[in-house]
């Protein structure tokens, strides 16, 4: 993050992570002892308050690879692409001589959402058919050789096996040969674990059930059933029993767990190359998860911290410029980074780390919920807990603002349940004035959203990990 500096880039993504389940944030189980070793070495820092733009993949990524919020990208959860007008981060630093590669399982981050404009190479594989198109045959045998470490045990659908494996083999591969060249490259990598459905490997399921006294065959039981009625428990016509809950956050964290052991696989690969520039590594989630609260299973309806505050550490030169209780959000990184390498880009909206810092956060969620495909579910699905209409939250360090067309509510943090809105007027107004205008600023369209033009293999990826997509 020094001006005219040009390294090396690996910004990797966990997908549905929240901050609170990592050893970062001092949770109870410890399931990312990689990512904290690589936060604790001299060139590498935790950032505790980042949150994410969106609840949701496909917006909140749309805006890493923009610099961008989605309210000026205009990507929602489930239907658009990143319109034409806006250049993507890989474009920007192609001009200072870049090379790029991504590698994604998830269908919300592919050719069909514009994501891989930019991309020397895009490698994305949510189907068997784009699996066996994608890897080589040498990856998939030692994938199947050391399956039983790697995977949830015999299943024929792949949405149950966890291949952060073979994401790494894929990144290994594309590293030897950058490496080769004198220019820099940016590597984004974006593992599909921990998302739902909760299925980690088979040694890591049998670590995290010890202490529940329950066996495999039980949990994954619990966690196929939830699966497979996920919207029957979001919208209350299923409750999770006391164990089921505890059984799905030892599945979640399970997977955590798993991931991070790829993380730092793959972090000692990459330090132990002969690169002829450095590399900055950057890990962060694209969103976090409800495992229960609120009576939600996944990352729905919502603006709570647990689906916004998500682990962000930082490796490598430029690190230091950030501090570990900034507020951060993702596009405060890409203005840093591509202004330091490239220079004055109009676009970016984020916040430069090595001279300002925020005093609030905006994160959204970009589309309104049809109550009537809820209803459909369960007729006696009680909204009116939930916005309706797309909404935004303002989060200061003490207060939490969400705004929709028809509702305010007011939080005074940690507590996100008791609304305050009346008992805090002026706060209230303060808050919502500093959101509508940065609704003036920030908040337009950039250009015009486009129609995601998603195959049949990633709308049945998309089905499989819970979304209504039709």
């Amino acid at each position: 993050m020094e001006a005219g500096h040009h390294p090396n880039i690996v910004w990797i993504v966990i997908d549905a992570l929240r901050a609170d389940h990592t050893t970062m944030d001092g949770y109870e189980r410890n399931t990312t002892p990689n990512i904290q070793a690589i936060a604790n070495e001299a060139q590498g820092t935790a950032v505790s308050n980042c949150f994410s733009h969106a609840i949701a993949t496909r917006p909140s990524v749309s805006s890493m690879l923009t610099g961008v919020y989605p309210s000026a990208h205009g990507v929602n959860m489930i239907e658009n692409a990143i319109p034409s007008e806006l250049q993507t981060v890989p474009e920007l630093l192609s001009e200072a001589g870049y090379q790029s590669v991504a590698i994604s399982r998830n269908s919300h981050v592919s050719r069909a959402t514009g994501l891989h404009r930019g991309f020397d190479e895009f490698d994305w594989f949510g189907s068997v058919s784009s699996l066996l198109e994608t890897v080589d045959i040498d990856i998939l045998l030692k994938y199947l050789l050391g399956i039983r470490n790697h995977s949830v045990g015999f299943s024929t659908d792949l949405v149950d096996h966890s291949i952060a494996y073979i994401v790494n083999e894929l990144a290994k591969r594309n590293i030897r040969r950058l490496n080769q060249d004198a220019n820099p490259y940016f590597m984004f990598l974006h593992y599909l674990g921990p998302h739902d459905p909760y299925l980690p490997p088979i040694p890591y399921q049998e670590r995290y059930l010890a202490d529940l006294g329950v066996d495999r065959k039980t949990a994954i039981q619990v966690v196929n059933h939830v699966k497979e009625h996920n919207w029957e428990y979001n919208t209350g016509k299923l409750e999770l029993t006391e164990e089921e809950s505890e059984i799905l956050r030892a599945m979640y964290d399970a997977e955590v767990a798993y991931t991070d052991a790829c993380v730092g696989e793959l972090f000692d690969f990459i330090t132990e190359q002969d690169s002829p520039n450095e590399t900055l590594f950057i890990i962060t989630a694209d969103h976090g998860e409800l495992l229960g609260e609120r009576n939600v299973i996944g990352h729905e309806f919502h603006l709570d911290d647990a689906l916004l505050n998500v682990p962000l550490v930082i490796h490598g030169p430029g690190s230091e410029h950030v501090q570990s209780d900034a507020l951060v959000q993702h596009i405060d990184l890409i203005k840093t980074l591509v202004e330091d390498i490239s220079g004055e880009v109009e676009q970016l909206q984020g916040v430069d780390l090595t001279s300002d810092e925020r005093d609030w956060t905006v994160s959204e969620r970009c589309q309104p919920l049809d109550f009537d495909d809820l209803t459909d579910i369960n007729p006696d699905f009680d909204p009116s807990s939930i916005h309706g209409d797309s909404m935004r939250a303002l989060r200061t360090r003490e207060f939490k603002l969400i705004r929709s067309a028809t509702e305010t509510d007011l939080y005074k943090l940690p507590d996100e349940d008791t609304d305050l809105s009346e008992e805090r007027p002026e706060t209230t107004t303060q808050l919502r004035d500093e959101l509508e205008q940065w609704q003036e600023t920030f908040g337009q369209p950039i250009g015009t959203a486009r129609e995601a033009n998603l195959s049949a293999d990633m709308k049945q990826q998309l089905t499989d990990l819970g979304y209504l997509v039709d």
